[in-house]
This record gives C-alpha cells, structure tokens and sequence, in this order.
C-alpha cells in the first residue's frame, strides 16, 4: 500500500479474496474485492480507508478461526 504500486495490491487482494472466501468471511471478501477493485483503478485514497475497513474485519476474524481450530483439535 505505501508503494502505490496498484498491480501488486490488486494481486494480493484477489489472492486474498479468495483464501477469505474458504472461511465464508464475506464481509472481509467484499472489503477485498473492492480493494482490488480501487487498486486496479488507482484510487489509493479510498484504497486505504477500504484496507483499514479489511484490517478491522480481519481482526475480528482470527479469534473465530482459532477457536474452530480449537474445536476440530
């Protein structure tokens, strides 16, 4: 994100995206999505509010994956 190097943010977020999806975390796969989007476009400025949003959903990702990791152990 600091490089504004919009092709690599747009890989990684679809890249992302898709490993998101595995887990059923569609709001985080919409956060993603829609970063690949902006960076394709350009538009970093929005790309870094949506990459906060998507930070935000992520952390309160972890703790459910752990626990079901918990769970299946």
């Amino acid at each position: 994100m600091e490089n504004a190097d919009g092709t690599a943010l747009a890989r990684e977020a679809h890249k992302l995206k898709g490993e998101l999806g595995i887990f059923g975390a569609e709001a985080c796969v919409r956060a993603a999505c829609r970063l690949e989007e902006l960076a394709e476009s350009g538009d970093f400025i929005t790309a870094r509010r949506v990459y906060l949003d998507l930070e935000s959903g992520l952390e309160k990702l972890l703790p459910e994956l752990m626990a079901r990791q918990t769970a299946v152990a």
